[in-house]
């Protein structure tokens, strides 16, 4: 019987079905499953989707070069492509909390509101930068490493804290190239260098006398109120207060701090001011970038504290500034950054 029964390409399969349907019936044919020794065990176990969301969110920050991470930033080239309902991942309270006081709390300025748009620039803000509160939701947990290529996407198609006063003081330029100057932005060719790895390798240790002092911190990944999908921030840490955010930290490991301890260390930071007359004498000087980033992100953010915390390695020691909020100095850069965005930023993006 055997030879009646030889391999069939698929064609051919069609093809013979009707002669060879015999044949078959007079097989003793048994399904492969009916050779099992065990039969399949029906388990009583349940987990809540709570919980399920919650390790699968775990596993893709864990492994972000996975198939199932590569398949998630595939899905959405832009954060409001990736729809929640379909995912269905909860997130942790405190990152809800967040994207939610920054509605509630959200402060605006007259004439910042989305201008008339081309159609070509409407359907790119529309698909690449406007997000739901659903998403950024989920956005600000999904790119909590800040080193992905979802993060890498959602900053490009918006002005971020880091870059913010970089814009804001070009603004004065007199004969300003805004496409190179964009293009810089958006396309940064910049990989690191010495300083930047000390920073990232002592960026732990900071945090963790940090924590000593005044209690953990939250991690969160990037961040877009709704209300200025334009704009977005990354922050180092939240501390939290009944459950909501109400101070972001940011740490600097300086290289200095490496062969230098902490006193010597910030009398050397041209970020750090010394000022005899405060009942504490270092602030953080208002002209400078970290100035511009922590004003835009309590803004988004809508919270009134933040501190700037700086270590130095050699001594393992940790100077923290509390910054309070700036309302006329982020009135002020809200309004440029607002002109940058919808006549030059955009243009570039939508080019």
């Amino acid at each position: 019987m055997r030879h009646k029964l030889t391999a069939l390409s698929c064609t051919d399969l069609q093809q013979m079905w009707g002669k060879r349907k015999k044949v078959l019936s007079e097989e003793n044919i048994e399904m492969v499953r009916n050779f099992c020794h065990s039969k399949k065990l029906k388990t009583s176990i349940s987990l809540n989707e709570d919980l399920l969301a919650a390790g699968f969110v775990e596993l893709i920050n864990g492994n972000p070069h996975s198939a199932a991470a590569l398949h998630l930033q595939q899905r959405r080239q832009h954060p409001c492509l990736f729809s929640t309902r379909e995912t269905k991942l909860e997130n942790n309270t405190s990152i809800k909390n967040t994207i939610i006081q920054a509605l509630d709390n959200f402060q605006t300025f007259e004439h910042i509101q989305i201008p008339s748009l081309t159609e070509n620039k409407q359907k790119y803000f529309q698909t690449k930068v406007a997000i739901s509160a659903e998403d950024a939701i989920l956005l600000a947990e999904i790119t909590m490493g800040q080193n992905s290529d979802l993060w890498q996407e959602a900053r490009r198609c918006r002005i971020t804290a880091s870059r913010c006063y970089e814009l804001y003081t070009y603004c004065n330029n007199k004969s300003p190239d805004w496409k190179m100057k964009i293009k810089q932005i958006v396309y940064n060719s910049f990989k690191g260098n010495a300083a930047t790895e000390y920073g990232k390798l002592h960026e732990e240790a900071a945090k963790g006398g940090y924590e000593q002092q005044f209690g953990k911190l939250e991690s969160i990944g990037i961040v877009v109120n709704p209300k200025l999908p334009w704009l977005g921030c990354s922050l180092d840490g939240l501390r939290l207060h009944g459950n909501k955010p109400y101070k972001l930290v940011e740490f600097k490991c300086p290289v200095l701090g490496a062969d230098n301890d902490l006193n010597t260390v910030i009398n050397k930071l041209p970020y750090i001011k010394y000022n005899s007359n405060l009942p504490f004498p270092y602030c953080l000087n208002t002209k400078h970038i970290y100035y511009g980033q922590l004003q835009l992100s309590m803004w988004i953010l809508g919270i009134d504290l933040s501190d700037f915390v700086v270590y130095s390695s050699f001594n393992n020691d940790i100077l923290v500034i509390q910054v309070e909020k700036d309302f006329n100095f982020i009135k002020d850069l809200v309004h440029k950054l607002h002109y940058v965005y919808f006549n030059h930023y955009l243009n570039y993006l939508v080019e």
